[in-house]
């Protein structure tokens, strides 16, 4: 169980900072990052802070635009726009078009979000134990970067990788939401995936499943495509195509598309049912084994928001609070 000072500092998290970027001062700062493909989010013991998962290259001759919630790094001999004013650009690219192992993603969001100095880095992973190795080779290390045009030194001295889903089982274990007996599954429903998986009361996993191309992002799409959007969307902006990546945001915004009045709210319920059923079906085909043994699902990650509404009446379930950052929160205070 979580020690008392755990506890409490769990129960007292800072609010949400887009911007705030790390001034480390402490040696071997411990910093939790968990790399989304919506939002990276950052959390280093008193403050959470998120980035968009969206990146656009600029020549590095090219004056970088000053933009909210917004980096300009160079690292490798190439510089990136990252954050959200990189759909800005007609060549953004969304964080989901690429594997999570990948390099330059790692790195990006890593300087965007841990600043300098030295830390201990704590990330997950779906596949913990296959991606440690790679994951420990890319970002242990000193690594040497331009933020803002000024540059920075950081040297991570450990890095520790976790099961994608531990931290938010350790949030809801403090909150006295873990079955003592049986099963409790974990349901992280991401942007591109959705990940399944069941730990006994003591801690273990002991199944798990990644849904790639299932996640929230599979919702947004099916909105994306509907008709009345489409027309709705062409009518605002210049018979302008919705966007996923605008969809996705506005699911944050009150169902409303970038800053035109197309609004999806009247029909998203049904897209959204239909979505969670399909989520659903496919964890109790894949585990049916399980479900008998089952006493808890937990509802967590960037999407999970969407679905506590629907599920708010169901006992076996449970929302959590701040689900976006409940993985990074929660995988801090690993052992």
């Amino acid at each position: 169980m979580a020690s008392t000072s755990t506890a409490h500092r769990l129960s007292q998290t800072t609010p949400l900072a887009t911007v705030a970027r790390r001034a480390q001062t402490q040696t071997n700062a411990r910093i939790s990052l968990d790399i989304g493909y919506h939002t990276c989010v950052a959390y280093d013991g008193q403050q959470v802070s998120t980035l968009r998962s969206v990146y656009a290259k600029l020549p590095i001759g090219q004056k970088a635009p000053t933009l909210p919630n917004t980096f300009t790094i160079q690292f490798g001999g190439d510089r990136y726009l990252v954050g959200a004013g990189a759909l800005t650009q007609r060549n953004y690219l969304p964080f989901a078009n690429e594997d999570k192992l990948s390099a330059h993603l790692l790195k990006m969001a890593l300087y965007a979000l841990a600043g300098h100095g030295k830390v201990d880095l704590v990330v997950s992973h779906y596949s913990a134990d296959e991606a440690a190795a790679q994951l420990t080779a890319i970002l242990e290390g000193t690594h040497t970067f331009v933020l803002e045009g000024d540059r920075k030194d950081l040297d991570v001295r450990r890095v520790t990788v976790l099961d994608e889903g531990r931290g938010s089982w350790l949030i809801a274990q403090q909150k006295g939401l873990i079955a003592p007996t049986g099963y409790t599954a974990i349901i992280d429903l991401g942007c591109d995936t959705f990940i399944t998986s069941f730990y006994t009361a003591d801690s273990s996993r002991v199944e798990h499943q990644a849904y790639p191309q299932q996640g929230a992002k599979s919702l947004a799409t099916a909105i994306a495509a509907d008709t009345r959007l489409i027309e709705a969307v062409g009518q605002c902006a210049n018979r302008s195509k919705p966007q996923v990546a605008r969809v996705l945001d506005g699911f944050s915004h009150g169902h409303y598309y970038a800053h035109t009045g197309a609004s999806w709210a009247e029909y998203f319920t049904e897209y959204r049912d239909s979505w969670f059923k399909g989520v659903f079906g496919a964890v109790k085909t894949d585990f049916a084994h399980l479900l008998p043994g089952t006493k808890r699902f937990i509802v967590t990650g960037g999407g999970a928001h969407l679905v506590a509404d629907k599920l708010k009446d169901a006992a076996a379930f449970v929302v959590l609070d701040k689900p976006e950052i409940a993985n990074a929160v929660g995988a801090y205070y690993a052992q």
